[in-house]
């Protein structure tokens, strides 16, 4: 990768600013890689390798230019406006194969197997272009009170083509999208701030449906709410997300086109407290709750994002005492527990169960300079999968238990 990056900023004597930015970079990428091409038989062996061989080159132009215009009226704040430009080419070649053979999956070794020949069988021209329009405003009309708003003018532009007849694939182009966004917070007293978030989402996509066209845009939109602060001791946060969108791509069952999804959400609650709890005791802990559904379609109600687990949940304790004939050592343990999870894969499940892990540290401060500490990860040697794909890929366990031993010294 080769980047040039250059800045011109001139400052102006209220404070503000005017700043135009340009960068330009040349990407060059090629990997040969090979996989598992079939689900494992009963004695844990697979019967060939899948292989992918990709080239990729892209050039890419980026220009942006803004003002920061602070200002004292109706309790002070500071407007943005500004605009920027992207122009990206790119050309993508891949070819695919499969190599024979039987492989184990519990003793593997491809020591064997040799290099194959890549023939670029496919390519891929892309060129997109960006252009948009962009403020942002923010107030501080009362005391403790920040109000933050803000919108996008977007103007999309992009075409495809074969790499190796040049026949033209799809074409897109999209005139002056508006998204929006607005946000607040609110200072209850010295150590806690509430705060909430509306932002509109729009994403061109470059897949294509079944009729050879890019499919419609991804768009959506996130609303927040939280608290974040400290109390007696513990830093505090607390927020309720809500997140819908349309349109993401799915391959279709068996094809190499895609269509728009039908409309989905995710909503949770995130929690976390960290800081000292009592004397000589350190506490961080997290709890996430998270719920994905379709909210149309013949699959309503149902969980759109199965990998992703409803609960999980995390927690370090840490006992550190600054007296006594335990003063020099420290003592930790923590544990990490989350729900079951899945993936499907043109019709067939692959079933993570829920898990927790727990870990373990061991500290003694040789002296007021020096410490030594043991650090036990998975203590109990928990066999668990971290994700799950397919029947014959993505499928990949935790860590095992492992140990580490560190010295520090200050100088």
């Amino acid at each position: 990768m080769t980047e040039v990056d250059a800045a011109v900023e001139h400052r102006l004597d209220n404070g503000g600013f005017v700043k135009l930015g340009a960068c330009w970079s040349q990407r060059e990428a090629e990997f040969l890689y090979a996989f598992a091409g079939t689900p494992a038989a009963a004695d844990n062996t697979i019967g060939r390798l899948a292989w992918l061989g990709r080239r990729f080159d892209e050039e890419s132009l980026a220009l942006d230019a803004f003002a920061s215009l602070p200002f004292s009226v109706a309790g002070g704040g500071n407007l943005i406006v500004g605009m920027d430009y992207q122009k990206v080419s790119a050309r993508t070649d891949t070819a695919r194969g499969a190599i024979a053979g039987r492989f184990d999956l519990a003793n593997w070794d491809v020591s064997g197997v040799s290099r194959p020949e890549v023939n670029y069988s496919q390519s891929q021209t892309d060129d997109v272009t960006r252009r948009g329009l962009y403020s942002q405003l923010r107030l501080t009309p009362l005391e403790g009170l920040n109000l933050i708003g803000g919108a996008r003018l977007s103007w999309y532009e992009s075409s495809a083509s074969d790499g190796l007849s040049g026949a033209a694939l799809s074409a897109q182009k999209i005139d002056a999208k508006l998204t929006p966004y607005l946000g607040l917070t609110y200072d209850l007293n010295d150590s806690l701030t509430v705060y909430a978030s509306h932002t509109a989402m729009f994403q061109p996509q470059t897949a294509l449906g079944a009729d050879g066209r890019p499919i419609a845009p991804r768009e959506g939109r996130q609303t927040e709410f939280g608290l974040k602060g400290a109390l007696d001791g513990l830093t505090l946060t607390a927020a309720l997300f809500d997140l819908r969108d349309k349109n993401r791509a799915r391959q279709l069952p068996g094809e190499t086109a895609f269509t728009a999804s039908e409309a989905v959400r995710v909503r949770g609650l995130e929690l976390e407290a960290s800081g000292q709890v009592a004397p000589d005791w350190q506490l961080a802990a997290g709890y996430v709750w998270t719920q994905t559904e379709y909210l149309n379609g013949p699959a309503s109600g149902a969980a759109f994002s199965t990998y992703t687990p409803k609960h999980l949940f995390k927690l370090w304790a840490e006992y550190d005492p600054d007296t006594g004939a335990l003063a020099p050592w420290s003592f930790g343990l923590g544990v990490t527990a989350m729900s079951s999870f899945s993936s499907s894969v043109r019709g067939v499940t692959v079933n993570a169960p829920g898990y927790a892990t727990f870990d373990a540290s061991l500290g003694y401060a040789i002296d007021e300079r020096t410490d030594l500490r043991l650090n036990v990860s998975n203590l109990f040697d928990r066999e668990y999968y971290t994700r799950v794909g397919s029947t014959s890929v993505f499928n990949f366990y935790g860590e095992p238990r492992n140990a580490t031993l560190k010295l520090v010294r200050r100088f």
